[in-house]
């Protein structure tokens, strides 16, 4: 689970540091930087996938090159970090992962300093240094030696990378470096969602599709998948959805070469070819899969949703917001809102609720009172206090 991120010369963002729980609300007026903040966390994600480079992961993120840093802050890096606390064989450990990145010239964003260190467990108290990256110059620790009590300057192994991609992306050997892999595994699951309904309705068909794309464009390979590797999910999937498409009795797959196509049956046998149902099903579909797919999953992403309420009835939206564990065992979100009734839905997880202000050459995070805004709650819904500007 995600404890604590913070960032440093990312666009509007400086020095912000945010601390999240498990179901978290992001709100603020139009350009007050929540898709900044958003960006900022696929952007740390993606630098741990796949081993690829740095620009590549950026293009990920946002499609086209755009300037990183902060065009009013003078400062030669961009800075990234996160702590999160991770069960890995059994054991309760926390993670604290930074990244630097050097954007002083116009060549390829570069790796300054890496380094990922590790506490509890086996490790004890206090943080040792798993991996370090300075400019391509990089340490490893091996973590068997070092369980094995080996003295500490033999348990370190000396290596050299190129300083456009990261060294957590490409570690590999589960033996050696399983913990710092277990929490790369991590970092590069976050998930970040924007959907698009044309998208929603895509026919590609994706062979081994667990993880739903950011614009939902995978969302018949994904249930289809559901289907065939966890039936109980699946029908989970199904009763939920059968309360928003009432006709709804079976959804079936019908595969052709690189296409799926997805219909939905009624309880007279009737089918209805995918492009029947609205956009709002589709979205509680993806939504309602998301959930569920995490839940499936130990140490479950970080999930950043935007502006979730779309084409949604709100007592739908509520119905999959009970669905997420409140202890976090099914992962932790973080949603975008504008929308009052959503907004609405937080009443009793206001210490979860951070507000974005734009400060003219950057952005900052503001935290409501929940005393004050109980207080308030009185005499207002949650959702007309953001309205009227009274949250903080």
């Amino acid at each position: 689970m995600l404890r604590k991120f913070t960032v440093n010369n990312f666009k509007s963002l400086i020095n912000v540091t945010y601390e999240p729980g498990t179901v978290n609300l992001l709100v603020g007026v139009n350009n007050s930087g929540k898709t900044n903040f958003c960006q900022a966390l696929r952007f740390f994600s993606q630098t741990a996938q796949g081993k690829q480079d740095l620009r590549s992961a950026w293009h990920r993120t946002l499609g086209w090159d755009v300037a990183v840093k902060n065009v009013y802050f003078d400062h030669p890096t961009v800075d990234l970090n996160c702590v999160a606390e991770l069960i890995v064989h059994g054991e309760s450990l926390t993670f604290s992962y930074s990244l630097s990145l050097d954007t002083s010239n116009t060549a390829p964003v570069r790796v300054a300093t890496e380094q990922l260190q590790i506490s509890g467990g086996a490790f004890g108290s206090g943080y040792k240094t798993l991996l370090e990256n300075k400019a391509g110059q990089v340490r490893l620790l091996n973590e068997v030696r070092y369980l094995k009590n080996e003295p500490l300057e033999a348990c370190y192994e000396d290596t050299t990378l190129d300083f456009e991609v990261t060294m957590l992306s490409f570690l590999h050997d589960k033996q050696v470096n399983g913990r710092a892999i277990a929490f790369r595994d991590y970092l590069a699951r976050w998930q970040y969602y924007d959907f698009d309904i044309s998208g929603l309705r895509d026919d590609r068909f994706e062979t081994l599709t667990i993880a739903l794309n950011s614009s939902g464009s995978n969302l018949a390979s994904a249930l289809f998948h559901l289907k065939s590797n966890d039936e109980r999910y699946y029908r989970r999937l199904l009763e939920l959805v059968k309360k928003v498409e009432k006709r709804l009795d079976a959804l079936n797959f019908i595969i052709v070469g690189e296409h799926i196509k997805m219909e939905l049956t009624d309880e007279e046998g009737h089918r209805f070819d995918l492009s029947a149902a609205s956009g709002g099903t589709l979205r509680f579909m993806a939504l309602a899969y998301i959930i569920l797919n995490n839940a499936r999953q130990s140490n479950p992403p970080l999930t950043i949703i935007e502006e979730p309420e779309n084409g949604l009835y709100v007592r739908y939206l509520k119905l999959l917001f009970e669905l997420i564990d409140p202890t976090g065992g099914g992962g932790q979100y973080i949603f975008t809102s504008h929308a009052p009734y959503f907004i609405d839905l937080f009443e009793n997880h206001l210490e979860n609720i951070t507000l974005m202000e734009d400060r003219g050459t950057y952005s900052t995070l503001l935290k409501p009172d929940p005393v004050k805004v109980r207080k308030y709650l009185e005499e207002m819904p949650l959702g007309e206090l953001h309205f009227h500007e009274m949250l903080v």
